[in-house]
């Protein structure tokens, strides 16, 4: 009799995720598909396939099976490894998007890249790219942000075709020395409650502060701090935020083949 896969399931600052290890892992896109739906599956924002090891790497699948980069993810599986003690507070991981080092909860990322400010649908953004294509869309006031119909506009952005590879969409609202954000994710295909990458990528579009504190959806608080060179120029953004083991178990293994089967 063939041994269930075992799973874990943690939390990063509203961010949520299935963990399983690579080596009992073959078709990991149909795995995601399997296990993501809040319905049918596990439930999650992504499916993370860790390989352990000296400099342990990280692959995430959004709930569609597309491979995409997360940072709230990064510091799921930091939080896992520590809780098996495989890392200390320094670490290091190897993602898609390159290594990414981790200090305690705080998970560093290289400046968003290739900065396009675009009209799009009538909506003015910045286009950038920060290991996945965010569109950073700053709004004016608690109303637009709070406007029950802003997530039909960020589907209307995500799919727009000025965007061919799809993008995340980002709605930032500063208030003070903090930004409220709301993204509408690609694969995931509505609202989550966090997005790492997005906050990163309003912090290097929005940001001439050192510092900020962004308020995610889920109220979760995420701490920035920039990176520049001597020049002033913005060379990596530090996001600081909680990150927790939710619980753990076992599904049914993957047959064979790799594709799911419903059960008799």
């Amino acid at each position: 009799m063939r041994q269930g896969l075992r799973f874990w399931k943690l939390d990063a600052g509203g961010n949520d995720f299935v963990l399983v290890e690579a080596a009992r892992v073959g078709d990991a896109p149909g795995l995601a598909r399997q296990l993501c739906p809040r319905r049918s599956g596990v439930g999650a924002d992504g499916l993370l396939v860790v390989e352990r090891g000296l400099r342990p790497r990280v692959v995430h699948y959004d709930p569609d099976g597309s491979r995409s980069f997360c940072l709230n993810a990064l510091r799921a599986v930091a939080c896992w490894l520590r809780g098996r003690g495989e890392a200390g507070a320094r670490l290091t991981l190897e993602t898609d998007a390159g290594s990414r080092p981790i200090v305690d909860d705080a998970v560093w990322a290289p400046a968003a890249a290739g900065r396009q400010d675009l009209r799009v649908e009538g909506v003015r953004g910045s286009f950038v790219d920060v290991g996945n294509p965010q569109f950073v869309v700053e709004l004016p006031d608690l109303e637009a942000l709070e406007h029950p119909a802003l997530m039909e506009r960020g589907a209307r952005l995500r799919w727009h075709p000025r965007f061919p590879q799809g993008t995340n969409v980002t709605f930032a609202l500063r208030r003070g020395a903090e930004v409220h954000v709301r993204t509408y994710e690609r694969g995931v295909e509505g609202e989550t409650l966090a997005c790492g990458t997005g906050v990163v990528a309003a912090a290097s579009v929005l940001l001439t502060a050192p510092r900020a504190t962004f308020v995610t959806r889920g109220g979760a608080r995420l701490e920035v701090a920039l990176e520049r060179d001597a020049a002033g120029r913005l060379q990596g953004v530090w996001s600081s935020g909680p990150a927790k083991l939710v619980s753990w178990g076992r599904v049914p293994a993957p047959p064979e083949d790799g594709h799911p089967r419903a059960a008799a």
